[in-house]
C-alpha cells in the first residue's frame, strides 16, 4: 500500500503541475461560466440520481443506497438509484454525460472503471469526462474457494495451477478491471496458467462459486462474508499489503511463498469513489464535500463500514479524490501498456 501511494503521490504532483499550466476547456469544471442557480449557490434543490454501473444488488448500489439514505436526511433532497449495468461501467458513465453538469447526478464507481478508461475500454469516456467528489474508502480484494474445495491456502492454489496447468478456473467481476489484473499479475509472480471467467456483476461471480462452476473467485469482502459466515465459503487469502485489522486472521496473498508483494507492486483493492459530470461547479463540489463529511461522520455510515470490512484511511473529498483518481489511471495505464 505505501508503495502503491508513493507512486500516486508522484503522479498526483505531475498531474497537477501539467493542469494548472493549461487554459481551461470547453466542459472542465474551471471552464463552467454559465452553470445553474444551484450550481453556482452550491445548494440541492431537486433530486439527486445516483447512477450505479452495476446491476441491482451489486456491492457498489449497497454504498450508494446507504449514503443517499443518510443524505436524505441531511439535505431534505430525494437520492434515487439508477442502475446502468454494462460495457465495465461505460454504460453508467456515458449515462451521467447525458446528465446536466449541475451536481445532481453522480456516477459510484471502483477501479473497474480507472482500469477501463486505462485500457481504452469505456467508448467515448476519458479522464476528462468527469471529475472526482469523492474517495469513500477501498475495498481490499479477496480469494476464496467454496466449502468443499481441495484448496485451503494460496499454495495449494499455485501447487495445482503449477500442474494443471490452464485447468485452474477463477471467476472474477469484468474484464480488464482490478480483479482480472490481479489474476495477471498472480500468473506472472508464480509462473502459472489460469483461466479467468469473467461475469457481469461481483454477484454473478459469488454465485458461480456457490454453484461450483469456478475452483476459486476474486471478490470484495462484502460479496464474499456473508458466504464465509454461512460456511458456504472459505477465504484464501486478502490483497491489501498487511493484513486488515477486521480480518486479522486472514492471510494477505503476499504471505504465500513465490508472491512476496514486491512482484505485485500494487495492493489488489478497489477504491469506492463517486464522480460528477465535468463541468461542475467549485460550488457545488463544496457542497458535495460538506455532505460527505456528514455522512461519514454519522454513526450509521460507521455502522455499514463495519459490516463491508474495508480501509477507510483513504477517505478523501473532491479536490483529493481528483488527484487520485486521475492518478491512479496513469498507474493501471502503465501497467496495461506493458502487457502488450
Amino acid at each position: 500500500m505505501k508503495k502503491l501511494m508513493c507512486v500516486i503521490l508522484a503522479l498526483a504532483m505531475i498531474f497537477c503541475a501539467t493542469a494548472c499550466g493549461k487554459e481551461p476547456t470547453p466542459g472542465s469544471s474551471q471552464a463552467n461560466t454559465q452553470g445553474s442557480t444551484e450550481q453556482k449557490e452550491g445548494k440541492f434543490t431537486k433530486t439527486v440520481n445516483f447512477i450505479v454501473p452495476f446491476a441491482p444488488g451489486s456491492q457498489t448500489e449497497g454504498y450508494a443506497q446507504a449514503y443517499a439514505n443518510i443524505a436524505e436526511k441531511i439535505t431534505g433532497q430525494k437520492f434515487v438509484i439508477v442502475n446502468k449495468p454494462g460495457g465495465s461501467t461505460g454504460e453508467g458513465m456515458n449515462y451521467l454525460k447525458t446528465q446536466p453538469a449541475d451536481g445532481h447526478s453522480v456516477c459510484f464507481v471502483g477501479a473497474s472503471t480507472e482500469t477501463g478508461i486505462a485500457c481504452g475500454q469505456l467508448t467515448g469516456i476519458t479522464e476528462d469526462s468527469f471529475v472526482g467528489i469523492a474517495v469513500l474508502c477501498a475495498d481490499q480484494g479477496m480469494v476464496a474457494t467454496y466449502k468443499d474445495s481441495p484448496f485451503n491456502n494460496m499454495t495449494d492454489v499455485i501447487e495445482y495451477a503449477k500442474a494443471n496447468p490452464g485447468k485452474l478456473r477463477c471467476g472474477g467481476a469484468m474484464t480488464m478491471s482490478f480483479n482480472h489484473f490481479f489474476v495477471i499479475q498472480l500468473m506472472r509472480a508464480a509462473g502459472v496458467d489460469i483461466t479467468y471467467v469473467p461475469y457481469d456483476s461481483a454477484a454473478d461471480t459469488s454465485a458461480a462459486l456457490l454453484g461450483k462452476n469456478i475452483d476459486i473467485a476474486v471478490n470484495v469482502p462484502g460479496s464474499f462474508l456473508p458466504y464465509v459466515e454461512s460456511g458456504d465459503f472459505k477465504l484464501l487469502g486478502q490483497g491489501l499489503e498487511n493484513r486488515a485489522p477486521s480480518l486479522p486472521d486472514v492471510p494477505t496473498v503476499y504471505e504465500t511463498p513465490g508472491l512476496e508483494y514486491e512482484k505485485f507492486g500494487m495492493p489488489f483493492m478497489t477504491p469506492r469513489m463517486m464522480v460528477a459530470k465535468a463541468g461542475t461547479s467549485p460550488e457545488m463540489l463544496a457542497a458535495w464535500d460538506k455532505l460527505t463529511e456528514q455522512v461519514v461522520a454519522t454513526p450509521e455510515w460507521a455502522a455499514f463500514i463495519e459490516t463491508q470490512k474495508v480501509d477507510t484511511s483513504i477517505f478523501t473529498t473532491s479536490a483529493g479524490a481528483e488527484k487520485y483518481i486521475k492518478s491512479t489511471i496513469l498507474v493501471y495505464r502503465d501497467l496495461y501498456e506493458s502487457l502488450k
